[in-house]
């Protein structure tokens, strides 16, 4: 027995028969006219505002800044 690659699925079918396949694929729409660049700026654009969302905090956060001689 052996752990899945990072992003990877295993799938074991009807015949009992296991296969190892990535759970996704990026597919860049190339053809279509838009460039590898604009995808990798739209993922940073997109990693970028997630993290900034997933900072807000939905309870008051506060911090003590006294060096305990009070």
């Amino acid at each position: 027995m052996r752990p899945l690659e990072p992003g990877h699925v295993l799938h074991i079918g009807t015949s009992g028969e296991p296969t190892i396949r990535p759970f996704w694929t990026a597919r860049l729409n190339v053809e279509r006219g838009i460039s590898e660049a604009y995808w990798i700026e739209r993922t940073r654009a997109e990693l970028l505002r997630t993290v900034r969302e997933h900072q807000l905090s939905d309870v008051p956060v506060g911090a003590f800044v006294s060096g305990g001689v009070d």
